[in-house]
């Protein structure tokens, strides 16, 4: 079953967004959503948290503080090798503040990609796990 999706249609190459521009973060909620943990990060250089390659549909992609200390958020993704989105927060001393950015109130309900998906992360601040990634996706054969 390949849910509509075909590897040779076109990969996006705009989309409009509710959060751009140094956003202030809403409140993220994660009930029921696995997460992945940011691991160590540099100030303002981004890590890519997950990467595939092949045909799927994102249902759910936010990235969230962990704690109070002030910083910024900031969430970049590839589908087909263009730059989807990539934006940064204003600073927030939110926990479980940041980025829904497909599902979960983020504007987009999916977004299809046909022949590769990259997400990346990066905080202000260089720290260790202070950052989650939720995603709820589907990969196509």
């Amino acid at each position: 079953m390949n849910f509509g999706i075909n590897a040779n249609d076109a990969a996006p190459i705009a989309g409009v967004f509710l959060y751009t521009g140094g956003y202030t973060p809403p409140s993220i909620s994660f009930t029921g959503v696995l997460t992945t943990l940011s691991g160590a990060l540099t100030a303002n250089v981004y890590k890519e948290l997950y990467s595939y390659t092949g045909a799927g549909r994102v249902g759910l992609l936010q990235v969230a503080t962990t704690d109070t200390t002030s910083r910024t958020v900031g969430l970049k993704v590839v589908i087909d090798g263009t730059t989807f989105y990539d934006e940064v927060s204003a600073a927030t001393t939110t926990s479980s503040a940041g980025c829904p950015l497909i599902g979960s109130g983020g504007g987009y309900d999916t977004q299809p990609f046909y022949k590769s998906i990259s997400i990346s992360v990066k905080s202000s601040l260089s720290e260790t796990d202070k950052l989650k990634l939720g995603l709820r996706l589907v990969k196509v054969a």
